[in-house]
């Protein structure tokens, strides 16, 4: 077991005691310290756990971000409103050479970096798709769904 594994099993099991019990925020507090540690706890149903403007350190694979999504949003199926996790990541995986980077901006969101003329392409098909998708000043692509 991963240690990003074991630490989202240990919220979810803090989680499941009831809201009131004192051990429950304790775990919680200590667990989390305040702000989601990663992309799984930014999308928890726990409104203790989740993060609603929180986004990843890590640049990860097409493929990696797809598994994280999937797993973050297994309470949906790998929906979120309309975005799609599994159709989503085959999408991007077929794309060479980017690197994404979760996020969660009330909704879900991704950065994107790569060579300009894949991040164009990338941009120009997600329209119909993602409700947003722009450059940001550091050159990165940003989608966004609502």
């Amino acid at each position: 077991m991963s240690e990003r594994q074991l630490y989202s099993r240990l919220v979810r099991v803090a989680s499941e005691l009831p809201k009131g019990d004192p051990t429950r925020r304790k775990l919680l507090a200590m667990l989390r310290g305040g702000k989601a540690r990663n992309l799984v706890d930014a999308y928890s149903e726990d409104y203790e756990v989740r993060d609603l403007n929180y986004r990843d350190r890590a640049w990860m694979s097409p493929g990696q971000w797809q598994k994280v999504m999937m797993e973050a949003l297994a309470w949906t199926g790998g929906d979120y409103n309309a975005f799609n996790a599994r159709k989503v990541g085959n999408w991007l995986k077929g794309f060479k050479g980017i690197k994404v980077q979760g996020a969660r901006e009330y909704s879900v969101a991704v950065y994107i970096k790569g060579d300009q003329e894949t991040l164009e392409t990338i941009k120009d098909e997600a329209w119909g798709d993602a409700d947003e998708a722009d450059f940001e000043r550091d050159g990165t692509l940003r989608l966004w769904w609502d």
